[in-house]
């Protein structure tokens, strides 16, 4: 609509993303439809405009020799994401009629879209919770110890599709990482005692995992430690 309403090549809405203070691309649209391409603006890039705009000491930020312009989305926490507008395509300079139908239609529309983050972010909650609750309905109804951790694996794996997981268990007579089980997305399940390591940090990336205060990215790399 923003793209068809101001008459421009394209329109990003980017979000921040509290894990490493980017604002990423959530959706790129020009007048073909969605352009399949992420984008992200970190926080130093160093283009000090966008940056007060960030910090709201600026309410618009037009770049690009009037190519493109962006707007802050704001809540009472402060800027949650941006929205760009720009003719790429055709090397049009963007009008004052342009800037000003994008001023009003943000202003207008900003709620919405943060209303729909938080329902968004909602259904995530609930769908996290439901698993959770699954997960805890199985461990009731257990009090040993190898079924318990079979049962925590195995729904770790159906309920995220990850591919395996392994758990292991602090042996604290010996100060060591024991390793115990192993399931795959087949519900094989495998001992894997011959890994210990001692709970030191420096030992390897597993064992470091507690003594970090961060926790991981999950969508950051393809295998993932969490204590």
């Amino acid at each position: 609509v923003l793209v068809e309403y101001i008459n421009c090549d394209r329109a990003t809405v980017f979000i921040l993303d509290k894990n490493d203070q980017t604002y990423r691309s959530r959706f790129i649209i020009d007048q073909k439809g969605l352009i399949e391409l992420e984008e992200k603006i970190s926080s130093e890039s160093g283009d000090q405009e966008l940056a007060d705009l960030v910090l709201g000491k600026r309410l618009l930020v037009v770049s690009d020799g009037g190519l493109g312009a962006y707007l802050p989305l704001k809540n009472e926490r402060g800027v949650f994401g941006l929205v760009r507008v720009d003719n790429v395509v055709t090397r049009t300079p963007l009008s004052e009629d342009q800037l000003k139908h994008f001023q009003d239609f943000v202003s207008k529309f900003g709620i919405g879209i943060e209303s729909a983050l938080l329902q968004d972010r909602n259904q995530n909650l609930t769908d996290e919770l439901l698993i959770l609750s699954k997960i805890n309905n199985s461990i009731v109804r257990t009090m040993d110890l190898s079924e318990l951790l079979e049962i925590i694996l195995k729904n770790i794996v159906k309920h995220l599709g990850v591919d395996r997981a392994k758990l292991f268990l602090i042996e604290h007579d010996k100060n060591i990482l024991q390793g115990k089980i192993a399931v795959d997305s087949q519900g094989t399940i495998r001992s894997i005692d011959e890994y210990k390591y001692p709970v030191k940090p420096g030992v390897n990336e597993i064992v470091d995992t507690l003594f970090s205060k961060q926790v991981d990215d999950i969508r950051q790399k393809p295998i993932i430690n969490l204590p």
